[in-house]
């Protein structure tokens, strides 16, 4: 991943898992890091910064759960 200045902040793995198959129901994208914290923070910077949005404690699982996908 790069930041807006196209510096690479880490080398890691995106994971695209499109609707309607992801657990959701909708288009969810992961990102796996490096553990180090300050790329961690980093990287959510730079991602949120590029319009993503961080999910919240149990936000996967309520979504799910309004989309009857999880009962």
């Amino acid at each position: 991943m790069r930041n807006a200045g196209g510096e690479i902040l880490d080398i890691g793995l995106a994971a695209f898992f499109p609707a309607p198959n992801s657990f959701t129901g909708e288009d969810v994208a992961e990102l796996h890091l490096h553990g180090n914290p300050v790329v961690v923070e980093t990287v959510i910077g730079a991602a949120c910064a590029a319009g993503a949005v961080p999910a919240e404690p149990g936000e996967f699982s309520r979504r799910a759960f309004q989309r009857g996908r999880w009962t």
